[in-house]
């Protein structure tokens, strides 16, 4: 099923198909979520942002845009903000924020950028982050989603793009930079 079909599929409320997709995109979406909550959460807590994210669908189909980016990264996004929100939660804080210097550091695949913690983005809602992300080519937008949402490395974004790492790491300090550039700057939405 494509992503197009997926989203008529949450449109109709047609169960069937709803439950193959959720059975395709859980594994994931948990690895996501457990990157996370590793440390604070419990694997009860991890599965039920792992179901607020199909619920947010659910609710939500509309949300999608396939012009902004695929339904797999958009999941991501999701569970990784339910994730923060359970995190938040569970950690009774919500200081979460990121030197402003991470965004401009180099990314050789260790440190962890987070979109949606940054003190930069973090006055944004999640669908305003795709506004900021529209800046980007189709390719930096789906590069930057899959290293700093989908948590793969800039290695293995390589190898499926059939690019070098060294073209990926670049790309993503690039692309860090624009938009750090655009949000400091006062750029409009």
């Amino acid at each position: 099923m494509n992503d197009a079909q997926i989203i008529k599929a949450f449109k109709a409320h047609d169960t069937n198909k709803i439950h193959d997709t959720i059975n395709n995109y859980s594994p994931l979406l948990f690895y996501v979520v457990q990157n996370i909550l590793r440390d604070k959460g419990s694997t009860e807590d991890i599965e039920e942002c792992v179901a607020d994210v199909f619920i947010y669908l659910w609710q939500h189909p509309d949300y999608f845009n396939s012009r902004k980016g695929t339904l797999k990264n958009y999941l991501c996004l999701i569970a990784k903000s339910k994730a923060l929100d359970c995190y938040r939660k569970l950690s009774k804080s919500e200081d979460l924020h990121i030197p402003l210097d991470s965004l401009t550091s180099e990314d050789n695949g260790s440190s962890y950028f987070n979109l949606g913690t940054s003190p930069i983005f973090a006055q944004y809602e999640y669908e305003d982050l795709y506004k900021i992300l529209d800046i980007l080519s189709p390719e930096d937008r789906e590069i930057l989603l899959r290293r700093y949402i989908g948590g793969e490395k800039p290695s293995h974004i390589a190898k499926d793009l059939g690019v070098p790492t060294k073209s990926i790491v670049n790309n993503l300090y690039r692309s860090k930079n624009k938009l750090k550039t655009l949000i400091t700057s006062g750029g409009n939405l």
